[in-house]
């Protein structure tokens, strides 16, 4: 008797210990020996790896924005609003944050065109309507 709830209890241990590993999310799921090895060179974590990649975010686009100085949930912001490390460096230059700078760019406005708007003291409103005039700010 002693015997066979040794067994039973082994057995009911070992189906927790497997039910419990089997639902454990493994770390670089979905991603390839390559993806893996990218992520792993750029020093980041599994888990961020995976919140980067469900964001559109492979490895090269992350090394990107690292090269540019951007980081974090900034890569997040910027790039989920559609731009590209280059452009989100042309706009955080020209004094715009992600929110602002994609109004602007809603409107078609280059970084540069916004800043030259802004400094002549025209909010993008009254810079859309005098640019469809043909006007350009004063600099």
């Amino acid at each position: 008797m002693k015997t066979n709830i040794g067994i039973l209890l082994l057995s009911l241990l070992s189906a927790l210990v497997f039910a419990g590993c089997a639902s454990t999310s493994v770390p670089w799921a979905n991603m390839s020996e390559s993806e893996i090895a990218a992520w792993r060179t750029a020093g980041v974590d599994p888990k961020s790896a995976q919140k980067y990649v469900a964001a559109g975010i492979p490895a090269a686009a992350y090394n990107e924005w690292v090269a540019v100085k951007i980081t974090g949930q900034a890569i997040f912001d910027w790039a989920g609003q559609g731009f590209k490390p280059t452009e989100a460096t042309d706009w955080l230059a020209s004094g715009f944050d992600v929110k602002a700078a994609t109004s602007w760019k809603k409107e078609s406005f280059s970084a540069r065109e916004a800043a030259s708007w802004t400094k002549a003291g025209l909010p993008l409103n009254k810079a859309v309507r005098e640019r469809a005039r043909g006007l350009k700010p004063i600099e």
